[in-house]
């Protein structure tokens, strides 16, 4: 009987045992839940100048958790590894800006971001040369200015003598060209401001007219020689005393010609193409007919052969006349007025 109840107590053990799941024992590790997995993003510095820089992105993570980092900008550039997991710290940089604008971009780090902004580069503008020298006959000139892409700027003269010809304005790196007007006078400067920047321009002046050609000393003619006095033959008796021959008069000489004016320096003939001009008469030289004046920045000359109608050539020499006409160009730009007039509705 105790055999038997020991027997059916062992069976109900096992039975137990299995029961219980008395087996080997198995154990999984499992990654933490998207919903445990919190990335917290902070950045230093934010900002950036246009030169550039470093700066330092922290990742705040659960050890087992992973993320990835990015930027959407090319500017910005991740140092080390783009990918990892648990807490962090990485460094990027900033590269320098080129264009004269702000601009902005972004770090991400899984769903979380940080935002960077870096100022406007700052616009800088060089001339090839600050200064020209050109002869008394004008002509041609002109500088070159460099700066960035996006930077305005224009280009004024402070002389009506010389003027700005092509690229008066822009906005980048370009050429200036300017036309400087015939020097009838002495030697003067002038100033053109470009985009802050001054250019010098020296003119030589007007050369000198050659001294005349002095006289030749005129020759003296010879005296002429007097005709011998006959001498007479004696006559028996006594001798005549000869009367006195006559005293030769001399022969006037040559009266000197006087030498002939020196020629005045010829000037530039109009042979280039015709121009209008209208606007006040300003800087008035010269003597009627002959008059030199500057109409809205162009040298205008009039000569013997130039019409004047509704005013005369005294109104123009008094300066500030409203006026307008026409003419052919020299050269230098000169424009050879072949006619000039009072503008209609300035009585």
């Amino acid at each position: 009987m105790n055999l038997m109840r020991g027997g059916k107590l062992l069976a109900a053990l096992a039975a137990a045992c299995l029961a219980a799941a008395c087996t080997s024992t198995q154990t999984s590790v499992t990654s933490p839940s998207s919903d445990k997995c919190q990335i917290g993003v902070s950045n230093a510095p934010s900002s950036f100048g246009a030169g550039g820089g470093s700066g330092t992105v922290t990742i705040a993570a659960a050890r087992d958790c992973t993320w990835s980092i990015d930027t959407n900008a090319s500017w910005i550039a991740i140092n080390g590894n783009a990918q990892g997991q648990g807490g962090a710290s990485i460094a990027y940089t900033v590269a320098p800006n080129p264009v004269p604008s702000a601009r902005s971009g972004v770090i991400a780090v899984g769903s979380e971001s940080v935002q960077l902004s870096q100022a406007a580069a700052p616009c800088r503008f060089t001339l090839s040369r600050s200064r020209d020298a050109i002869g008394s006959g004008g002509g041609k000139l002109s500088v070159e200015l460099s700066t960035l892409s996006g930077c305005n700027w224009t280009a004024t003269s402070a002389n009506n003598w010389i003027v700005v010809s092509s690229g008066q304005s822009g906005n980048s790196s370009g050429t200036v060209g300017l036309t400087v007007a015939v020097n009838n006078a002495g030697s003067r400067v002038g100033q053109v401001n470009v985009a802050g920047q001054n250019y010098t321009v020296a003119q030589d002046g007007a050369p000198a007219p050659p001294p005349p050609t002095p006289a030749p000393t005129p020759t003296p003619a010879p005296a002429p020689t007097p005709n011998p006095t006959p001498t007479p033959t004696p006559a028996p008796g006594p001798t005549p005393t000869p009367a006195p021959g006559p005293t030769p008069t001399p022969a006037p000489g040559p009266t000197p010609t006087p030498a002939p004016a020196p020629a005045p320096a010829p000037s530039p003939q109009p042979s280039g193409p015709r121009a209008d001009f209208s606007g006040s008469a300003t800087g008035v030289s010269g003597r009627c007919p002959n008059l030199t004046f500057t109409v809205s920045g162009r040298t205008v000359v009039t000569d013997k052969s130039t019409k004047f109608k509704h005013l005369s050539c005294d109104d123009v020499a008094k300066g500030g006349q409203p006026v307008s006409g026409s003419g052919p160009t020299d050269s230098s730009g000169v424009i050879h007025a072949d006619v000039v007039e009072k503008v209609k509705g300035d009585d």
